[in-house]
C-alpha cells in the first residue's frame, strides 16, 4: 500500500491494483479507488490504530478485517538472523511465488508472497519435524515441510473464502544466497 501526502493512494493484493484519491477524517481514512482489473470505483474506509509504536491501517471487506502494520514488531526476525527463502519459478527465470523463514524468539517469523492472491504473514512453532503456521491477519493455519533445497505449505484450517483447506503451495527451491 503507497499512501502519499498529495492525496493519492495506491494499493495491491496479488495481481489486482486499486488507485486514487483520499482524505483523513476522525483517525479514518476514506478512499475513492479503481480497480485495474474490473475498472470499477468502490470508497474504502481503513480505521487508522497506534499501539507500541506500530501504526496499523484496518479495513473490514465481507466477512474478515483486513489489516497493514507499519513499524517494528515484536516478532520481527532476531538481528543479524538470514532468513531461509524458498521460491517458485514456474520453470522461469522470474519468481512467482516465495516463503521465507527466519529464527525469532522460541519460533519462527513466516511470510509468503503467493502468486496472484497475495501476502500472507504470521509465525510458526517447530513440531514433529515440521512448522505448525498461525497467520496473523487472516484466518488460516497450516503445516510447512522443508529440506535443504524445497519447501511444502500446506492449509489445514481456513474459514476464509480466500484459500481452502487442502490447498498446498510447493517451493522448489532455495533461493541462492541464502541458504545456511
Amino acid at each position: 500500500m503507497e499512501i502519499r501526502s498529495d492525496g493519492q493512494m495506491s494499493w495491491y493484493i496479488g495481481a489486482e491494483g486499486w488507485h486514487g484519491t483520499y482524505t483523513v477524517e476522525d483517525g479514518v481514512i476514506h478512499a475513492q479507488l479503481t480497480s485495474d482489473l474490473e475498472q470499477t470505483s468502490r470508497v474504502w474506509d481503513f480505521r487508522i490504530t497506534e499501539e507500541n509504536g506500530v501504526a496499523e491501517l484496518e479495513m473490514d471487506d465481507q466477512d474478515m478485517t483486513i489489516c497493514w502494520a507499519y513499524g517494528d514488531r515484536e516478532d520481527t526476525p532476531a538481528m543479524g538472523v538470514t532468513p531461509k527463502v524458498y521460491v517458485d519459478r514456474q520453470e522461469t527465470d522470474e519468481i512467482y511465488s516465495s516463503l521465507s523463514i527466519a529464527r525469532s524468539g522460541s519460533g519462527y517469523v513466516i511470510e509468503m508472497e503467493i502468486y496472484r492472491l497475495g501476502y500472507f504473514r504470521g509465525t510458526a512453532v517447530e513440531t514433529r519435524g515440521m512448522l505448525v503456521y498461525t497467520d496473523d491477519f487472516a484466518d488460516m493455519k497450516g503445516t510447512i515441510q522443508c529440506d535443504l533445497d524445497h519447501a511444502v505449505f500446506e492449509v489445514t484450517e481456513s474459514s476464509s473464502d480466500l484459500v481452502e483447506v487442502g490447498t498446498t503451495w510447493v517451493f522448489p527451491e532455495m533461493q541462492e544466497g541464502f541458504d545456511e
